[in-house]
């Protein structure tokens, strides 16, 4: 029983090298696929309401402080 155990490892540590290497491969590809889709983030609610013209609107949202996640 014990044999059969360590044989058992031994082929099951393939399949988990080769699963970490296509799981490395899928996120890189991911990371590729997705740069620059995640730059959207919450903000707070601004206490006068939001801005009307589109410039004060662009930089209330660039303000790091005013995200809700720093």
């Amino acid at each position: 029983m014990v044999n059969t155990l360590l044989k058992s490892i031994r082929m099951l540590s393939d399949v988990l090298i080769l699963t970490t290497f296509f799981l490395c491969v899928f996120a890189l590809i991911g990371l590729q696929l997705f740069v620059g889709v995640m730059q959207y983030k919450c903000v707070r609610n601004p206490p006068n309401g939001w801005p009307q013209d589109q410039e004060a609107f662009s930089a209330y949202l660039k303000n790091e402080s005013k995200s809700v996640i720093s």
